[in-house]
């Protein structure tokens, strides 16, 4: 009778996971061991992609930045100048074909439509203008790889003091976009500025400002720190690179003007122009 119940269990045990009737884990006794069976879990399958994946979220974009389709030639600003030309052309047309006097509804959407043309060629002039920042700054950036890195020393200084001004220009050219460190000694208040270190990208001549020039360029009170977030209006005078977009000037002691020139356009933000000032104060 044992043996018979034993095989009886044993039987349950097979058939019934088979035929489905469990779905909860069930342990079931043969003799003295126990055996566990858990319930079969579904995999889980690929999760179902977004219908909105890969498309953009305007439809203008499309035209704009490229996709399925596109403009040949309207590419960016030039299909809503396009749009702006062909908005105004189709107003004054109307108010031409238009007879009589117009009703106040057609004043209204000439109006509207007017606004919306000048707000179409406000976008083109601001991309337009950005456009050109960004291939000044890209030619500028060319220019600037084109000329080797190196580091011209006045060999009269001390070695004390040529350590500490190789540390300070290697510290500003590794922790700020600048470019160029130039270090000027105003000595002779009625020539050009002695240079005592000059490190970076420099071009193959690299003239020196005058003195005067130097120190009429500093801040007001003759300390701090003076900055050029666009380096046009003093590239003569200061006697900087083509290559220059901003540029930063620090005194050093009573003796020592400091240059950071960077070829990007309003490339340093206020940290780091306190930072070279911080430097140049070291350098007193």
């Amino acid at each position: 009778r044992g043996a018979m119940r034993a095989r009886l269990q044993l039987l349950a045990m097979l058939a019934l996971p088979v035929a489905g009737l469990r779905t909860s884990p069930t342990t079931f006794a043969v003799g003295t061991v126990a055996r566990t069976r858990l319930p079969i879990r579904a995999m889980a399958g690929p999760q179902p992609r977004d219908k909105n994946a890969g498309f953009y979220a305007r439809p203008s974009a499309v035209v704009e930045k490229g996709g399925a389709f596109y403009v040949p030639g309207l590419e960016g600003y030039r299909l809503k100048l396009l749009a702006a030309a062909v908005l105004l052309i189709s107003l004054a047309a109307n108010r031409v074909l238009s007879p009589g006097n117009p009703a106040g509804s057609q004043l209204v959407s000439e109006v509207l439509g007017a606004m919306a043309c000048a707000l179409l060629l406000v976008q083109v002039v601001a991309e337009i203008e950005s456009e050109r920042a960004s291939g000044r700054e890209a030619e500028r950036a060319l220019a600037s790889a084109r000329n080797a890195e190196r580091t011209e020393l006045d060999s009269s200084l001390p070695a004390e003091r040529s350590d500490r001004l190789q540390w300070a220009a290697a510290t500003l050219l590794r922790l700020t976009p600048a470019s160029i460190i130039s270090i000027y000694s105003l000595d002779d208040s009625a020539g050009e500025a002695t240079p005592l270190l000059r490190s970076g990208r420099l071009p193959a001549k690299a003239a020196s400002p005058k003195t005067r020039a130097l120190i009429e360029q500093l801040a007001p009170d003759g300390r701090g720190v003076r900055y050029f977030a666009d380096a046009a209006p003093v590239a003569g005078v200061l006697q900087l690179p083509p290559t220059a977009g901003c540029a930063i000037i620090a005194r050093c002691g009573d003796d020592c003007v400091l240059v950071a020139v960077s070829e990007l356009s309003a490339g340093f933000d206020d940290d780091q122009c306190r930072w070279i000032g911080k430097i140049a104060e070291l350098l007193a």
